[in-house]
């Protein structure tokens, strides 16, 4: 995490910091720790109000403050970073035979179905042209 992390990013960082789920680690969080609202007036204009605050399981505020991480450390080199990724080809959820499929897997195959039902209706077109008289 670095200083451009914020919100919900913030929120999931302090909860795993606090249930010691996870070592977080870079540099304080931007601190956005506040929900508003927007009400709209009779006028047409709007007015932006603080409904809310974000805390840590702990308690702690994320407001101004940020989330400190567990180990510091000073902007990292993109170029020597790529350098020391390990490339390899990871496993994903929709790898594995039987996973729930997803909205988009599932619109994906409805498009197949109505593509492959669409060539078959055309395939008879097909057969006659190829058809020598």
């Amino acid at each position: 995490m670095n200083e451009y992390t914020a919100s919900a990013s913030e929120i999931v960082s302090g909860a795993l910091q606090d249930n010691k789920r996870a070592l977080i680690v870079g540099q304080r969080t931007f601190g956005k720790g506040s929900v508003q609202s927007v009400i709209k007036l009779g006028d047409g204009s709007g007015l932006k109000l603080t409904v809310a605050r974000y805390y840590t399981p702990n308690g702690v505020s994320i407001q101004a403050e940020g989330i400190h991480p567990d180990i510091e450390i000073e902007d990292v080199d993109p170029d020597a970073f790529s350098k020391a990724i390990v490339k390899s080809v990871t496993t994903r959820e929709g790898d594995i035979a039987g996973h729930l499929k997803g909205d988009r897997e599932k619109a994906a195959e409805k498009l197949d179905v109505k593509e492959g039902a669409e060539e078959g209706a055309l395939a008879w077109w097909k057969d006659v042209g190829s058809k020598k008289r």
